[in-house]
């Protein structure tokens, strides 16, 4: 963030389309993650593709084609059932590496992406509410070192989603990557994945 003065905007309830939006204009990226969060290894295909084109639908008639480019399935990470269901409809999962050239070390997969064979690696890790600041750090300093394409995901911030993290841990962690902008490339999934 280059606006690392303001504070982290926390709001119980639901974000609105027109905060969405606002937040898209401070170059966020909004993307597919099912319309209500559903537990998919659970459902059927149909509900499934439901769940995840209903999204897609309502991400393109609010947000713009921009935005409906990639998907991550709730709870679907290890299951190949919705894998097979979901990976021919986006140009990219966030749960699945499908590409030959890559190897992808998902959240739970402790693997250093040091000892990948692959050209590039997806290195996906998720802050919770107890990790502390310094093993955050430490993703970013293993991310630069062995040239992993470090990918964050978030769930809760602020008393509000699964392992919140708290807002002034995560302003700490955007300050230490801001410090290091020379050495880092910050970017939207979107535009990591199509890079």
């Amino acid at each position: 963030s280059q606006e690392t003065d303001r504070p982290l905007a926390i709001h119980l309830g639901g974000l609105t389309w027109d905060e969405f939006r606002q937040a898209a204009k401070h170059g966020h990226e909004i993307g597919n993650h099912l319309v209500s969060h559903a537990h998919t290894p659970g459902l059927d295909e149909a509900n499934i593709l439901y769940e995840a084109m209903k999204a897609d639908e309502d991400i393109r008639a609010q947000m713009g084609e921009e935005h409906a480019f990639s998907i991550e399935s709730s709870y679907g990470i290890h299951d190949h059932r919705v894998e097979k269901i979901l990976v021919p409809r986006f140009p990219l999962t966030r749960n699945w590496v499908t590409d030959a050239f890559m190897d992808g070390i998902m959240r739970g997969d402790n693997r250093d992406p040091a000892t990948s064979k692959k050209e590039y690696v997806q290195w996906q890790r998720g802050p919770r509410n107890a990790t502390p600041l310094d093993e955050m750090t430490g993703w970013v300093e293993k991310s630069l070192t062995t040239g992993t394409w470090l990918v964050l995901v978030i769930h809760g911030v602020e008393g509000i989603g699964w392992e919140p993290v708290p807002a002034v841990r995560l302003r700490a962690y955007f300050d230490y990557m801001k410090q290091r902008e020379d050495r880092l490339w910050v970017a939207t999934f979107r535009d990591a994945g199509k890079y």
